[in-house]
Order: C-alpha cells, then structure tokens, then sequence
C-alpha cells in the first residue's frame, strides 16, 4: 500500500553513515561535524540540477569527500600514499551511490506498483460515475503539465479520487490515498515523491557516469596495449575499450563545460585526453588494415571476419562522425548508422575505409579480365596519341600478346590488321561485359549482408565505378587503334596512320552499342538496388537539390542518396563514367565523321576515276555503257555512307552539335557529286574530241546509251531525296524523345525544389539504350545551361517542316550543298548527252557560211528547174531531228529510267544557250551580247513584242495561244512522248540558235541565195511543224525567213528597238539587210 507521508531522504556519504567511517576506524570522531556535512551532502544531491545553488558534482563530491576525514580543505594529494587514498575513497563513495541509486529504483518501483494499482479502481469508477468525468479531466491536465504545482494539484488529485474511491469501497484498499490527502494538506504527495526521486536519479545517473569514467580511465588506458600486444591482437576487446574510454572522455568533456575544469581535478585534460584517443586509434586501424585485408580476400568464402571488421570500422568512426551521416539509434559506439547514411572516404577510421578497400578488391576483379585480351595480332598505337587523348603511360594495346612494350617504336596499321582486331574485339567485348553485369548481381546481395540495405546501393555503384576506373585509359587507347578521335594530320604526327589511311568509326559505334546495353542492364541492378533500399519514395519537402540527369555532379565517394533524384544522379553519374572514353568521339563527331567519310569517299572516288579513265568511248560503244553502268552503280554508294553518319550521330549524340554532323554529311555527298560531274565531264571530253567521228558514228544506240547517263543524276537526286527524308525522321524522333528527355529533368529539378509543386519523381526502373544514350550525350556534349535542351529541340526542329519562322511549308534545307553538287552534275549530263544529240547538225551547219551558192546569181539553166529545193545541209539536220524521236523513245519507254531521268530535266535548256551566245555574239551588238538578252532571245514568250510572225508555215503568233499549246500538249501526251518532246525542244532550240548565227556569219547574200535560204529555213519549219514541239518553229527563224522571202526593195525592218532586246532583233535585221547589200531600212 502506498502512503503519501512517508518521504525518501536522500543517502548520506559513506563516511558520513550510522557510526561514521571515521568514527569507527579511530574509535573517536566529531559526530556532529559529520552530521552536518551528511546533512549537507544529502541536499546538495536532493536539489534540482538548475538554478543558482543546485546540484553540481563539483560541490557534492568536495562535500562529501570533506565530510570523510573531517578535513575542512580539499587539496590536491602531495603524495601517491595521499592519491591512493582519494582514489579508495571515491571508489567507496561511487559504490555507496550506486547501491542508494538502486535503492532509489526499487523505491520508485514500489510507488509506481501502487499507482497502478490506483489505476483499474479508478476505471471502475470513472464508468460507474459519469459525473466524475470532468474532476478526471482536471486530474489528467495536472498530471499533463508537470510537476509545477503538484502540491496542491496533490490536494486535489487526493482529494478528488480519494473521496470517490472511500465513498464506493468504504475506504479500503487504497482509498487511504484520499484520507491522507484530507487529513493533512502539509503532508507531501506521492507526486512530490516521485518528482524528488526523478531528480535524484538523474543526478545520481549523471555523477555515476563521471565517477566511472574518471576512475576507469586509467586502469582502461593501461589495458588497451596489453591487448594490442597480445599475438593475435584482441582487436575486438582493444576496439571496445577505446570506445569506453571515448564516451567517458565525452562525459567528462560535459561536466567541464558545466561547472569547468574543477570537475576533473586530478585527470588529465582535455587535450592530453584526445592526443591519447588519436594515438590509440591510429595504433588500432594499424593492425586492423591487415586484417581487413585478410578478410577481403578470404570474402568469397567467409563473410564473418569481414563483418567483424565493418563492426569496428563504425565503432571506430562513430565517434568522430561518418562522412556526412550520423550514428543513431542505439547505444554511442553501436555502431548503427543514422538516417543518411553517407560514408565519406576520406573519414578517419569509420566505414570508409572498408568500403574504399571492399570496392578496390571488388572491382579489381574484373580487371584481370580486361588486360586478359589478346589481340590476333601485334597492334601498337604510339604513346604520343594515347596521352594526346588523356590516356596513360601503357598505350600499348596487345599488353598480354607480348606485342611489344610501352617504348615500342609507332607502327602504321595496316586496314586488314585493323579489321581483324576490331573483329576479335568486339567479339571479346559483351562477354566481358557479361563478367561484369555477374559481378554486379552479386554485389547487390554481399554489400547489403556486409554493409546493410541502407549503404548497399552506393557501394554497388562505387563498384561499378571501380570495374572502370582503373582501365578507361586503356580503353581509350583500343578504341583510338580503331578509329582515332584526332584528325587525320594529328593521327599521322603521331605514327598511328597516314593520310591515305581508312578510317572506321564503325567499330567505334559498334563498340558504343555494345556499352549502351550493358549500361542498361547495370542501371537495372542498380535501380532494384535502391529501390530495396527503400529509397524510390516522394522526396521529403526538405531535401537538396538532386545532381543533374545526364551531367550529374555527384561525387563518388557518397554512398547513399537522400532521394529518389539524388538516386538517379548517382546512377547516371556512374554510367556517364563508365562511357566516358566515347566522348572525344561525341564531342569531336564531326571531325572525326569528317575524316571516316573522307577516307570512305576517297576510295569511291578513285574508283569513279577508273570508271571514266582510259575508255575510248567516241569509238567503242561497250566501254561508253560501261563507264555509264559503273558510274550509275558508283553514284548510290555515298548514300550509305551518309545513313551511316546520321545513324552513328543519333547513337553517339543523340542531337548535340547537330548543326556541324549535318554539314559533315552535307559536304560528304557534295563532295561525291562533284566527283560523279568530273567523271562524266571527262567522259565527254573524251566523246567529243572528234566531232567528224562523233556525227560519222552517231545512231540510236549511241543516243540511248548517253540518255543513260541521266540516270547517274537522277538515282543521286532520289537517293538524296529519300535521305533527307529519313535524316528528318531521324530528326524528328530524337526532337520527341529529347522532348521527353527534358520533362524528366525538369521533374527531377521540381522534386528537389519544395518550392516548385512538381509532383514526385520516382526513379525508373528500366532504361533502355536510348534512353542511356541520351545521359551519356548529355554528359559529354551537353552544357549546363538553363533552357540547353529546348536549344537542342529548336535545333532539331529547324530541319522539319513548317518549323521555321513559325509559318508552314518553311524547313530549313537538310544538305543545301548536295543539291546545288547534284544539280551541277545533272547540267554536266544535260550538256553530255546534248553533244552527242546535237553533233550531226553541228557538223552540218558548221560550214554553211562558206558555201559558194549564197553569192551565186540566179542563171538560165535555173528558169528550167522545177524550183528550189532544199540543201543538203539542212536536210541532214530536218532528217537527224526526225531521227530523234525514234532514238529516245526507246529510253523513255523504261518506266524506271524515265523516272530517274525525268526528275532531273530542270533546267536542260540551258545547255542550249551556248548556242545563242554565238547567235548574239553574231549580230554584233552591244546590247544582244547581255545574258538578259540572250536568254529572252532564246525565249519565245518573251518575244512576242519584239516581232511580227510570218505565216511562213505556220507557228504561233502570241504567248497565250504557245501557253494553251503546251497545256493541250501535256494533257494529251504520255509521260514517254512529255519526255521526247523535252529533248527534241532542247535539241531544236540549239539547232535554231546555231542556225541562226551561221546565217549571220554568211558575208554576202544575193538575191538567188535569199531564195535558198528560204527554201531551206523552209524545209526547217516544216519540219519543227511535223514533230508538234510546242514553241517550234521559233520566231526569229520565222521571221528571219521573211526576212528572206521580201525582195530587196521591199525589205523593212519591223523590230521595236526600245528595249535592248529591241535593238539586238534589229540589229540583226540589219545584219541581213546589210548581207543583201542594204545599208539602212
């Protein structure tokens, strides 16, 4: 039964007691001093521990120390008899306070027993007295805000309870708690009780703490060498000592810095203390080191001892903090980590060091099997390149095939060597991979047994990390015997090829590939890992801004994420890292595209050399249409290289630096067209060197045959076509997914910022190999820049329709140099296969200036003719014209090859400008020699104002009626007879040019020669009549026929000379009035 006047006096000092130590040992003593100074011990430890005069150990441990031998001074002992003493004496008083601290226990123990046996009364009568609830509200509020008050808050509570419980039991059993309580208000409460007892716990708590550290702390620093010099070292116990001496150093540390150095007067300092905790600590990690090591390399079959260690690695660093976590939970020294979890690598003692010594065996594991590859054959890359692109000292690939050694002198490979080792290396490549990915799956099982679930994914990170460290120089070095990142001129200086060499990047890209996979199977293991370490939740409102995805900041030696955005940024940290030897090649892509495509398109080119190269074509009709076929075959060839490169930049770059992989391609197919247009220059150079023998040897083979060339232009105008069109949609998906790219940055970034709203960010957990790739492009090509990505997507965007300027219908050209290339090369087969159509009237019209019947006079015998007929000359060229359309229409025929020719006519008539060059140079006038005028010469819309049509024949007498022909034309006409037409107006065009500047190349024209002329410009209209070209006859060959149908005294000249144009038609008007012996009209 509980009584509430009964009060617990606190214990006096031991030498203060019944009898009194002193007393009995002399047989005499002052009782009464030693009263008091019991008396005044008990309340120095009976008073709270705050305010002015309360509980210091300080003032206890004088008092009590003083109350012992009666002495009224304490000072410091003189003498190791007088230390021997004091330290007796405060190891019986520590033992009398631990046995009253007991005794404290069991007394609130028993006061607690009759609370609760207070309680079910109270129950009971709080369900059969409803009133009662409000007074128990009361009573609960009381107890709830302390023990301020408790005396009248006793009253009441006893009072109140006691009353009840009296008036239903007639105050038997505990109803004398309420009896008391009405029966003497001055009496102290069971409250009062506990809240004296709570402090002399306390304080009885807090002097143990200090009276053991301090009379333990020298008998425990004595024992820790014996244990370190035992053999074998009791590491264990040695580790335990050290952390009780830390933690009494910590207690003592406190009491300094309550009441100052008097605390520990007699002890070492506090300096003297710590230098003696580093000294024993670094004597501790000393001889743990080996046995860490011992354990690491014993791991794959015992886990205990390397456990052992990792348990007093942490004890060892719990009290000097670990890295950026904390130690809580648990007793100091337990060793459980607290809520971060981070261990610093460069922290003294603690996890750390476990782990940088666990990752380096760990990882070390698979370097063996990387230096392990043996090439098929010796293969050296000079030093000097190896350490141009950051690599180390070993630049040696064959390092195990006794190939040679780090000053071996630089050797030239050879492209058959190169392609064996590429071959054999990527052979070798996944299956290394394959170590490592096994290696990884099992680290996600030993880190969380060794170091638990909460460090584990860090560590399989840093394990990771560790599998590549050590070799990324040497994998750049085999990648560079690949294909080097430099240009070709640094490759050269640096003995790794010539300027002639073949280079591929795609091994490189295969090698790329390779890795990307890999990497997304790592970021599996590793996103599971942390996910079991139940770190893929919501960030909390107040976590820190998480590394950035693609180029994260994370520092290798954290261990533990906070996050699932800082998750992400320590995986995606590591797997830019482990592709970091790429990324000169990402960086540098498109002058190392530059110079693969180079080397590429060298070897195409000469074979176009070979092609076209010592043919006699003007002769041999089978070596023209082999030098066509290998030129139509030769012509495609580019286009694969360029879909290559787009491939290798969305796999390398994934749209970084788009702008100069473009102009890389760009330039690549130019370049190849520019090739294609000499080879078929030469080509007809070759054919037109012998004009007589060009016309002698001229039939529909040879016309068929040079057509064929069309097609070189027309296969490269489709491919470049289709390969703009499959760049774009290349373009287009990279847009949508660099798209998607950013939104999960931007969701990363709003995670970490409480302030942002975003929703959570969960980690994946699945990456695919884009999706890899886009991190590791990121990280090398990408620069940290708000609003970087969308600049990327603009750039993207540029190259798709109706992106540009906002408007539809507006792209930017994909390849502009490649289309203005293949548009010269399709005038060079315009102007080709014109020589070979125009070469028989050529022939025949070049010598008409000098025929003798122009001067001739009409005679008697001519009266006997039945008239002028046309000459031979012009009927070879109204025959030939005839001719043609047989000719071509065979070719065009061929769906296929009118398909391919026929996109590439645009612009054929130009090649018959030439022709009209001459016609204007003839006419000698200043204002016909302009290429405006030619070309409106040439043009029969454009002379409708210039000239009067003759109804010699026919023809068109006005623009509109010439527009209306040519869309009856087209309406009615197949694409094959479209397609003649093109070059029969082409072909009559020159011819009508040519014509016309032979004529006026004629010195002197009498009046039976006009007649000739008219009968034989005649026969020419008759003949453009027959073949239904729209705009033939042309208008200056018809009226120059009028011209010389009039007789000399009716010969007027009609042309309006307000116009350059104007006055070039006149000018020629009056060429042949001055011909016919006419100064003036």
């Amino acid at each position: 039964m509980m009584t509430t006047s009964t009060t617990t006096t606190p214990p006096p000092p031991p030498g203060a007691a019944a009898g009194g130590g002193g007393a009995a040992g002399g047989g005499s003593g002052d009782d009464t001093a030693d009263k008091m100074a019991a008396a005044e011990a008990a309340s120095i430890l009976a008073s709270p521990g705050t305010g002015t005069g309360g509980f210091t150990v300080a003032s206890y441990l004088n008092t009590a120390l003083r109350s012992a031998d009666g002495n009224t001074n304490t000072t410091i002992p003189n003498n190791t008899k007088e230390e021997e003493q004091l330290q007796t004496r405060m190891a019986s008083l520590a033992l009398h306070l631990q046995v009253q601290t007991q005794s404290c226990h069991d007394e609130i123990g028993r006061i607690g027993a009759e609370l609760q046996a207070i309680l079910p009364r109270c129950r009971d009568d709080v369900g059969r007295l409803r009133g009662g609830v409000d007074d128990m509200k009361v009573d609960a509020g009381v107890l709830l805000r302390g023990i301020g008050g408790a005396e009248g808050g006793g009253r009441v509570v006893g009072a109140g309870v006691g009353a009840r419980v009296g008036g239903e039991s007639g105050g038997v059993g505990v109803s004398g708690v309420g009896a008391a309580g009405q029966a003497n208000n001055t009496t102290p409460t069971a409250l009062q009780t506990l809240q004296t007892l709570h402090s002399l716990h306390q304080n009885l708590n807090r002097t143990h703490k200090i009276l053991a550290a301090a009379s333990s702390w020298d008998e425990t620093l004595r024992s820790i060498p014996n244990l370190l010099a035992s053999s074998p070292p009791n590491l264990v116990e040695a580790v335990e000592a050290w952390c009780r001496l830390e933690r009494g150093e910590r207690t003592l540390a406190g009491a300094v810095a309550a009441v100052g150095s008097g605390a520990t007067k007699g002890m070492p300092g506090t300096k003297s203390r710590r230098t003696s905790l580093h000294q024993i600590k670094s004597q501790i990690l000393t001889l743990l080191k080996p046995q860490l090591l011992h354990a690491l390399t014993r791991m794959d079959t015992r886990l205990g001892p390397l456990e052992s260690c990792v348990g007093m690695y942490r004890k060892l660093g719990a009290g000097e903090g670990v890295g950026g976590g904390s130690v809580g939970g648990g007793d100091v020294g337990s060793g459980d980590v607290g809520s971060d979890g981070g261990v610093g690598s460069d922290a003294e003692g603690g996890v750390g060091v476990v782990v940088e010594e666990y990752v380096r065996v760990r990882g070390g594991i698979c370097h063996g099997g990387w230096f392990d590859f043996v090439p098929p054959s010796p293969l050296t890359v000079a030093a000097g390149a190896a350490a141009a692109e950051g690599g180390d000292d070993n630049a040696v690939i064959g390092e195990a095939d006794g190939g040679g050694g780090g000053g071996a002198a630089a050797a030239d490979v050879t492209s058959s060597n190169r392609e064996e080792y590429a071959k054999a290396f990527l052979t070798w490549l996944p299956k290394w991979y394959g170590s490592v990915l096994a290696l990884l799956a099992e680290e996600t099982r030993r880190a969380a047994a060794v170091f638990g679930p909460r460090l584990a994914p860090g560590i399989v990170v840093r394990v990771l990390r560790e599998c590549f460290r050590p070799i990324l120089p040497s994998f750049r070095t085999r990648l560079a015997s690949l294909c080097p990142p430099g240009d070709v001129e640094a490759a050269a200086a640096a003995g790794t090829g010539s300027s002639t060499t073949t280079w591929s990047l795609d091994s490189v890209s295969s090698a790329y590939e390779a890795t990307l996979d890999f990497l997304s199977q790592s970021y599996e293991l590793l996103a599971a890992t942390f996910e079991s370490s139940s770190i893929n939740m919501p960030s909390p409102p107040s976590g820190g801004a998480a590394a950035g995805a693609g180029a994260p900041s994370a520092s290798s030696s954290a261990l533990a994420a906070d996050s699932p955005a800082a998750a992400y940024g320590l995986i995606a940290s590591a797997l830019a890292f482990v592709a970091s030897p790429f990324s000169p090649y990402q960086i540098d892509f498109a002058k190392v595209e530059r110079k693969c495509c180079g080397s590429a398109s060298e070897l195409v080119a000469r074979k176009v050399q070979a092609a076209v190269g010592g043919r006699s074509v003007s002769s041999d009709r089978s070596s023209l249409q082999g030098a066509v076929d290998s030129l139509q075959t030769l012509g495609s060839s580019v286009f694969s290289l360029a879909e290559a490169s787009v491939s290798r930049f969305e796999l390398l770059n994934c749209g970084y630096n788009t702008n100069a992989a473009v102009a890389t391609v760009d330039d690549v197919i130019a370049q190849h067209a520019g090739e294609l247009a000499i080879a078929v220059s030469t080509l007809r150079t070759s054919m037109t060197s012998d004009e007589n023998q060009l016309a002698g040897n001229f039939d529909e083979e040879l016309v068929q045959c040079s057509l064929e060339i069309l097609k070189v232009a027309g296969g490269m105008k489709r491919d470049l076509t289709s390969c703009e069109a499959r760049t774009r949609g290349v373009f287009r998906e990279m847009s949508k997914r660099l798209e998607l790219y950013r939104e999960r940055y931007a969701l990363i970034q709003g995670t970490s910022n409480s302030e942002s709203g975003a929703p959570p960010f969960a980690v994946p957990d699945s990456l695919s190999s884009t999706d890899v790739a886009f991190i590791v492009a990121r990280a090398a090509c990408g620069e940290e820049h708000e609003g970087q990505d969308q600049e990327i997507i603009a750039t993207l965007a540029r190259f798709l329709p109706g992106q540009k300027g906002g408007g539809p219908g507006h792209t930017t050209a994909l390849f502009p140099k490649a289309t203005e290339a293949i548009t010269r090369l399709a005038h060079t087969c315009h102007v080709f296969v014109f020589d070979v159509c125009s070469a028989v009237p050529r022939r025949a019209l070049r010598d008409l200036p000098s025929l003798p019947i122009w001067r001739k006079d009409a005679s008697t015998q001519d009266a006997l003719t039945y008239g002028i007929l046309p000459q031979q000359y012009i009927t070879t060229v109204g025959e030939h014209m005839l001719a043609l359309v047989q000719a071509i229409e065979p070719f065009a025929s061929d769906e296929e090859a009118l398909e391919l020719a026929d996109t590439v006519m645009e612009g054929s008539k130009d090649v018959a400008l030439p022709s009209w060059r001459e016609f204007a140079s003839a006419i000698g006038s200043t204002d016909a020699c302009s290429e405006e005028t030619v070309v409106g010469l040439m043009n029969v819309r454009s002379l409708k104002a210039y000239v009067t049509n003759a109804d010699v024949g026919g023809g068109a007498d006005s623009a509109e009626q010439l527009e209306e022909e040519e869309e009856e034309e087209g309406a009615d006409l197949s694409a094959t007879a479209l397609f003649t037409n093109k070059w029969l107006d082409v072909i009559g065009l020159a011819v009508t040019g040519y014509l016309l500047e032979r004529t006026l190349r004629v010195p002197h024209l009498s009046q039976r020669g006009c007649e000739h002329f008219f009968a034989d410009y005649s026969y020419l209209v008759n003949v453009f009549e027959a073949l239904g070209i729209a705009g033939h006859p042309h208008p200056i060959l018809l009226h120059f026929a009028k011209l010389f149908s009039m007789p000399v005294e009716e010969l007027t000249f009609s042309a309006d000379e307000r116009s350059a144009m104007g006055r070039a038609i006149g000018a020629s008007e009056r060429r042949i009035g001055l011909m016919r012996g006419v100064e003036s009209a």
